[in-house]
Parts: structure tokens; C-alpha cells; sequence
């Protein structure tokens, strides 16, 4: 989380994504008002065949272009 936020900051980015490897989790976002900045956390479920993480990719490909 720490390094989403050194990027935003450095680059002075209105939003940033921090993606990891985990088995159900949420995507969720942290507003942080006093920097004008957002940071977008998502995990991608590795534990399924090729297909299934085919597919998570795509979804998150999908959240980025939303909030891009």
C-alpha cells in the first residue's frame, strides 16, 4: 500500500492500482482526500485452471478502464 502511495504522490497521479495475489477478496478503494488521490486494491485468485485467471484478468482489465 505504501509503495501505491509513494507512486501516486512522486508522480502526482489522481489514482493508482495495487494488485496481489489472493483467494477471495474484494476489490475496494482508499480515498485519500488530503493528497486528491485514490488507491484501487484488487487480488487476482490464483488458485484456479488457465481460463478462470484469463477471465480475473479481463475483470480487472475491466475495473481499470472504468475508472481510468
Amino acid at each position: 500500500m505504501y509503495q501505491a502511495l509513494a507512486y501516486c504522490v512522486a508522480h502526482e497521479l489522481p489514482r493508482c492500482w495495487l494488485v496481489y495475489a489472493a483467494e477471495n477478496e474484494t476489490s475496494r478503494a482508499y480515498t485519500l482526500r488530503h493528497l486528491n488521490a485514490t488507491i484501487h486494491v484488487a487480488a487476482i485468485d490464483l488458485t484456479g485452471n488457465v481460463d478462470e485467471l484469463h477471465e480475473a484478468v479481463r475483470g480487472l482489465a475491466g475495473e481499470v478502464v472504468r475508472t481510468a
